[in-house]
């Protein structure tokens, strides 16, 4: 296979990873308005949502080659912009999240795209009473993965406290739970984010805002 061939098939293959399912984008029903109705009672200020939680897992103790079990612990962390904008970050320690700020505002400054933007699990959201509904969607980073989406429900408790009661799997349908109803938590599983203030936060220009399919009007806004 000669150079130019694969390069037309590389780029070939890399556009088609990106093509957003139709299934998809017909299940995404909490379009983008270019802001939110209301976020001034809870996020208008800057930090990060962040619920640290203990989960067990299994290792094998090299000495005697038999499975150990062990607990370590992770911390889920969560954005939400005062435009309407939601992401999920994954797992970061507190004085590892604040560095990766730091490096994602030095990129801004070096005039590149940091990978945090192009990543993720980007969104938007709305607030209904003391509700927070959030739909979010991650696309794929290679061939082996897939597109999801999820919407998640959030209860206020204060200021400083959301709770995750609600979720589900919009896309693909899960087989375990039918897709016309919610995921509802047991009290042991629900998970519980704290507010967590933070010097400043990225700008909210995610992948997800240069859909067409994510915006009300079918324009890609700014």
């Amino acid at each position: 296979m000669n150079f130019a061939k694969l390069l037309f098939l590389t780029v070939f293959f890399n556009s088609c990873l990106y093509i957003t399912p139709p299934n998809l984008k017909s299940e995404f029903t909490q379009c983008y308005i270019g802001s939110t109705q209301d976020s001034s009672f809870i996020f208008d200020k800057y930090g990060v949502w962040v619920c640290g939680f203990e989960y067990n897992y299994s290792d094998i103790n090299y000495s005697n080659y038999e499975k150990v079990y062990k607990t370590d612990s992770a911390f889920s962390n969560l954005l939400f912009f005062s435009d309407g904008m939601f992401v999920d970050i994954g797992y970061w320690k507190m004085l590892s999240l604040q560095e990766h700020f730091k490096e994602i505002h030095q990129s801004k400054l070096n005039g590149k795209i940091h990978w945090f933007y192009k990543a993720n699990h980007w969104g938007n959201y709305s607030v209904v009473h003391d509700t927070i509904k959030v739909q979010w969607v991650a696309r794929p980073g290679n061939y082996t993965e897939k597109w999801y989406l999820y919407e998640y429900w959030f209860k206020i408790i204060d200021r400083n406290t959301i709770v995750r009661l609600k979720s589900l799997r919009k896309y693909p349908y899960s087989t375990e739970v039918a897709r016309t109803r919610f995921v509802l938590m047991d009290k042991e599983e629900q998970f519980i984010y704290k507010f967590f203030p933070l010097d400043s936060m990225p700008e909210s220009n995610g992948w997800i805002k240069k859909k067409k399919w994510f915006w009300c009007d079918g324009k890609v806004g700014k």
